[in-house]
């Protein structure tokens, strides 16, 4: 009876290792700019400064992603720039316009979620921290409701490794789909910069691709 049970324990484990495998072979991270020659770019339209509210919307292609963060976390427009207003410095390409996300309330990191209108196969965005140290970056890929993988890109926030820091990119295989992603940003552990970043966090323009065979 015992050989039994561990048996069937053993199928298990082995079951549930095999499934979560599978899950995450059905998608392969990029972690640097891997953008195809037929990729789409959706850009942030608006000026400089400009803030808009919890939810946002571009059209790029034949796509619309929308960008939502929930209640608290308004988006602003900035540039990777010096001396400009609402200029930022990171590791974002010289002149970058950028989505900034600026939670209001101190301790609460909510997800940033962009969901594509049309399903696509791969995207890619860069992703920076307001702040000093070590950034983390948790995004999670999503077939409709159905979770595909979840994946981490961690750097030392230097200002030294233009358009390579904090570098998002998911790419499907088979009949998969990319219909949103969900991002969480932790920041810095020192206290007085934990204090002056706010939770704030800014993406780049945002790739994607519809077809692998275009």
């Amino acid at each position: 009876m015992k050989n039994i049970l561990f048996t069937f324990t053993m199928l298990l484990v082995f079951c549930g290792l095999s499934a979560s495998a599978q899950a995450q072979a059905r998608v392969s991270q990029f972690t640097a700019n891997s953008i195809h020659p037929h990729s789409v770019t959706a850009n942030y339209p608006h000026e400089d400064c400009t803030v808009i509210s919890t939810a946002y919307a571009v059209t790029a292609g034949t796509n619309t992603l929308t960008f939502s963060v929930g209640s608290g976390s308004p988006f602003q427009i900035v540039r990777q720039s010096e001396g400009l207003n609402c200029s930022i410095t990171a590791d974002f390409p010289v002149n970058t316009k950028a989505l900034a996300v600026n939670t209001l309330t101190t301790g609460i990191r909510p997800a940033l979620t962009v969901t594509f209108s049309v399903p696509v196969t791969e995207m890619e965005f860069q992703a920076q921290i307001f702040g000093f140290g070590t950034e983390r970056f948790t995004f999670e890929v999503f077939n409709g409701e159905e979770s595909l993988a979840v994946f981490t890109v961690e750097d030392q926030m230097d200002y030294t490794q233009t358009g390579l820091r904090g570098y998002i990119g998911a790419r499907t295989s088979g009949d998969d789909r990319i219909t949103k992603v969900k991002v969480w940003a932790e920041f810095p552990d020192d206290a007085k910069h934990n204090e002056a970043v706010a939770n704030k966090f800014a993406i780049g323009p945002v790739s994607y691709r519809l077809d692998r065979d275009e």
